[in-house]
């Protein structure tokens, strides 16, 4: 063999493990952005994750053929989805006569999202990256938000709601918690010795910046994630000690709560004690009455037109008479009419009709029945990350009831992580079947794999 050939050889060989170790780089930096959204692209102002997502996809074509033919059933839900938003937006626009176009941007945005969720998902499934490892980028990322929350609190002086935060809005603050935090509720199962102390420590940090933040749904979301964290354990008592499980979970709550009023300075607590006193009152608070008043008006929309909605985008648009409270009547009909949803599945609802809600349904269903499904049998069989995934997947589909958030890379992502977890559970004997009570995983194809 001669040296040109024999060097052209190497290249060869070494080009796709490059390759793939680059893409694995840039898929960590990628989940880290998705916690920690702290720069857009200079100059034109869009979001990094999508530079990032298309040198992940540019790498992945290059190292290997994508097939889709395991992943057909997800695949056509996506193309159902796109074909619904891509219809109700060229409908409206025809009806209109062309002037009720301003989601075109929406629409488009809709099928890069989707685009996204087939690749990450068939990323992840094929094992081309660890799903484990992006578990714990993503547990480590949201403790350091979290660190970024206490931060504020400790130096900043800002506890509770509507206190103008720093690095990112309270709202924002709050969705990034209910989406990510779960990714570290297994750690308590998997360590053991020191590492689940730290663990536990960790943990307590997080909740502690969920408190002082003041979000109210991320505290449901959150209270919800840890109520099915403590279920699943119990259903998967098998290999998963339930009580101890139990009991550890409900000292952390206990320990981190009485630490938290006994320790924390008296305005911090003070603060907390307001804002979770506005449970008693929800039939006169502000906030609250919008959301209910914005649900009002998207099923109002959907009303006027059930099929193919009002258009992407167009939930802001477009005017309905509201049933104003009294205690709304600060704002006019044309302020409140120019508000976000405050609802995901409204807003979708209202705006894609039922030929794009319907397969979206079919979707969040799938996920939450196949995904609890999969998840209790990798539970079973040792792989406490399925844990962090499912529960991300709760806590986030929770939290969507009173924030607009489907235009969002992070809500995709999450998605594409929970067929990731469903898929891993076929790719062992058996079938999907194959994971079973008591059986252990060989972890050398869930790891070298990625």
């Amino acid at each position: 063999m001669s040296r040109d050939s024999s060097t052209s050889y190497i290249k060869s060989r070494s080009t796709p493990r490059d390759a793939g170790k680059t893409m694995r780089v840039l898929f960590a930096l990628f989940s880290i952005y998705l916690v920690l959204p702290l720069v857009d692209v200079p100059v034109f102002g869009f979001s990094l994750s999508a530079v990032l997502f298309a040198l992940i996809f540019l790498l992945s074509i290059r190292s290997k053929r994508y097939s889709f033919s395991k992943y057909q059933g997800w695949l056509l839900l996506a193309v159902w989805i796109a074909f619904g938003v891509l219809l109700s937006f060229f409908l409206n626009g025809f009806l209109s006569g062309g002037t009720d176009i301003e989601g075109a941007s929406i629409a488009v945005h809709y099928l890069y999202w989707l685009f996204l969720f087939v690749v990450v998902l068939y990323l992840l499934s094929e094992g081309v990256v660890s799903i484990q490892k992006v578990v714990e980028i993503l547990g480590m990322s949201v403790f350091i938000l979290a660190l970024l929350r206490v931060f504020e609190l400790a130096f900043l002086g800002k506890i509770g709601a509507w206190t103008g935060t720093r690095f990112f809005p309270q709202n924002t603050y709050g969705f990034l918690f209910s989406m990510f935090v779960p990714t570290n509720y297994y750690l308590i199962l998997e360590k053991r010795g020191r590492e689940k102390w730290f663990a536990v420590i960790r943990l307590l940090v997080i909740l502690l910046a969920v408190l002082v933040n003041g979000s109210r749904g991320s505290w449901i979301a959150l209270g919800i994630s840890l109520a099915a964290f403590l279920i699943l354990a119990v259903i998967s008592m098998r290999s998963v000690k339930p009580l101890g499980t139990f009991l550890l979970v409900l000292l952390v709550i206990s320990v981190g709560y009485l630490s938290f009023r006994n320790l924390m300075p008296y305005n911090v607590v003070a603060a907390f004690d307001s804002r979770f006193g506005t449970f008693d009152t929800l039939d006169t608070d502000k906030s609250y009455g919008i959301r209910l008043l914005q649900t009002q008006k998207g099923l109002r929309l959907f009303s006027e037109s059930p099929l193919v909605g009002v258009g992407p985008g167009r939930f802001r648009w477009e005017f309905v008479e509201l049933d104003l409270p009294d205690y709304l009547s600060y704002g006019s009909q044309e302020h409140f009419n120019r508000l976000s949803a405050h609802n995901s599945y409204i807003g979708f609802l209202a705006e894609g009709g039922l030929i794009a809600s319907i397969p979206f349904a079919m979707l969040v269903i799938s996920l939450a029945v196949s995904g609890g499904i999969g998840c209790i049998r990798l539970l079973r069989a040792g792989e406490y990350w399925a844990l962090g995934v499912y529960l991300c997947f709760i806590s986030m589909s929770v939290h969507m009831w009173s924030i607009s958030s489907l235009t969002n890379t992070a809500n995709w992502f999450i998605y594409a992580l929970n067929v990731a977890m469903i898929e891993r559970t076929h790719s062992f004997p058996g079938g999907e079947h194959g994971v079973k009570a008591g059986v252990s995983l060989p972890r050398s194809r869930i790891i070298k794999r990625g």
